[in-house]
């Protein structure tokens, strides 16, 4: 039954809030650590998006996902927190996508070099000396960008949207705990997170270093 489903999504949302508020208290920690193992990230693109598949058709969204990341790559990564970074950008988007719309997931490597300029335009972070060391030894990133419609977010808002985890906007205070974590456990993987207007769409963008191994 419909009600019976909208208690499923609540629930869903709920849990999802209460594992951003634990990564919260963590990442403010100073015993905060990361649980690094080399991981499939293709498996855990899927197990995120089954996870939130029943949540955005109750808004009629159809998912499209393009993934020109190949099955045999995997990197070091902390998979629950990766996972769940994952299910958090997808819960804010969630609560902002046009009901009949749709949301394009396209998954690929960028070579570092030769993007340089790409990615740290749009207000990106200047990366700290220490990081470029670490991507430099892998020249390749995994890209995610998540593309979709929804109502135009004004840019100083979207600067603030992984920096604040309470924004006042419209005279609204809103709880952004959800992409909060999500960048501090990005950029702890030695990887970035941005949004930007592409098309007339909303385009999130994550970066992580790629390790390749047979």
């Amino acid at each position: 039954s419909e009600s019976k489903n909208t208690i499923i999504r609540q629930s869903f949302l709920i849990n999802r809030t209460m594992e951003a508020l634990n990564d919260f208290n963590d990442i403010n920690s100073d015993s905060f650590k990361l649980n690094m193992n080399f991981e499939n990230i293709n498996l855990i693109i899927n197990e995120s998006l089954d996870s939130i598949l029943d949540l955005f058709r109750s808004k009629r969204i159809k998912i499209t996902l393009d993934n020109n990341i190949s099955d045999g790559l995997i990197s070091m990564m902390d998979r629950s927190r990766i996972k769940g970074s994952l299910l958090n950008i997808f819960s804010f988007i969630y609560n902002i996508i046009k009901v009949n719309s749709s949301m394009n997931i396209l998954c690929s490597l960028i070579n570092y070099e030769d993007n340089e300029n790409f990615l740290y335009m749009n207000g990106v972070d200047k990366i700290s000396e220490r990081e470029r060391k670490k991507l430099e030894l892998n020249k390749e990133c995994i890209e995610i960008s998540l593309i979709f419609v929804s109502d135009e977010i004004p840019e100083e808002i979207k600067r603030m949207l992984f920096k604040t985890p309470l924004i006042s906007y419209e005279n609204i205070n809103f709880n952004n705990i959800y992409l909060y974590t999500a960048y501090n456990i990005i950029k702890k993987h030695y990887g970035n997170i941005w949004m930007e207007t592409f098309e007339n769409k909303q385009r999130i963008n994550i970066i992580f270093p790629a390790d390749k191994r047979l």
